[in-house]
């Protein structure tokens, strides 16, 4: 049995409980150390987890601590039965000048949200793992994807496209949603405006927005235009990466649609994670990114809203014909 999309982050809290609750000890833990990260630029924890953690097993667990721009890398740990061995987690951390003269994160410190990121995807190898279910395609995909970048690295702006693809791999969509919702609850507020604000600008939403009007063809134009040899590269992706044999061009326009319909599902459910954020009445209150521009990929506004109604047109009529012969 396969792990969907929406089975794994709950529908209506988002963020997995055992995601909850290691993020809430790590980020304990980590601000115990900031002070010693300051003094010596990076701290490396060892055993921490195996330690002081009792939800899971971990054995010869290493947390690495460094000062910059707020980034987290996890590595593939092995899993032995339900023990999780060799994990090590790096934190990059963005400290600002108030958090260094006090010696301790503030609640708002993207960092959280990218720790969160990480266990993210932990938790879902390691459940995997012990319920001995398949591990979501998009992670082989993933590998595929990585091994074709890695090939064609000097083609840098068809990397920006694989960028993409990275975005949108299931389980990456998972954690960036989990994350954000992470980050929307350390603005402590419930007002419904302040937090559509703060997600419409957050950079997981307006990739979404532009990713939805992705246009194939533009790519394609663009890239030959770019590379003389693009063609080799396009068929080594469509073969090695998606796995397909059909028309190269009309299989990677089909895969840029699919992408489409990923990013509007993903907007959805960014939007959705504001109604948890609705007190009902009566009840008492109680993630590294590229700078890229897609423009040039995208559809102006004129194709997009004309296609747009004319696949709800197209819906209507098929809506018709349906009531008239089934």
């Amino acid at each position: 049995m396969e792990i969907k999309f929406d089975n794994f982050v709950f529908e209506r809290y988002c963020v997995n409980d055992d995601v909850k609750h290691l993020l809430s000890f790590l980020s304990s833990k980590i601000n115990d150390y900031i002070p010693k990260l300051l003094l010596f630029k990076g701290v490396e924890i060892d055993k921490l987890l195996e330690k002081n953690y009792k939800k899971i097993k971990f054995q010869n667990d290493k947390i690495i601590l460094k000062l910059g721009k707020n980034h987290g890398v996890i590595n593939e740990p092995i899993l032995n039965n339900d023990i999780i061995e060799n994990l090590v987690l790096t934190l990059t951390i963005n400290i600002s000048d108030y958090e260094r003269k006090n010696k301790y994160l503030n609640f708002v410190n993207r960092i959280y949200s990218t720790i969160n990121h990480e266990i993210q995807h932990l938790i879902e190898i390691y459940f995997v793992h012990i319920e001995n279910h398949k591990r979501s395609k998009s992670w082989d995909f993933h590998r595929r994807l990585k091994i074709h970048e890695k090939k064609y690295e000097h083609f840098t702006e068809w990397t920006d496209i694989l960028h993409i693809f990275y975005l949108m791999e299931d389980h990456e969509i998972r954690s960036r949603v989990s994350a954000l919702y992470t980050e929307l609850q350390t603005l402590n507020t419930n007002d419904i405006k302040e937090l559509e604000r703060y997600l419409t600008k957050t950079e997981e939403y307006r990739q979404c927005v532009d990713f939805i009007r992705l246009n194939g063809e533009k790519i394609i134009k663009q890239l030959k235009n770019k590379y003389k040899s693009f063609d080799l590269v396009l068929n080594d992706f469509v073969k090695t990466v998606l796995l397909k044999n059909d028309d190269i061009e009309i299989t990677f326009i089909k895969f840029i649609k699919e992408i489409n319909k990923k990013s509007l599902k993903m907007k959805n459910k960014l939007l959705r994670l504001l109604n948890n954020f609705i007190i009902p009445e009566g009840i008492l209150e109680e993630h590294y990114e590229k700078n890229i521009d897609y423009s040039k990929y995208i559809s102006s506004d004129s194709d997009y809203f004309r296609k747009l109604k004319q696949e709800e047109r197209t819906k209507k009529i098929d809506k018709i014909l349906k009531n008239w012969f089934f």
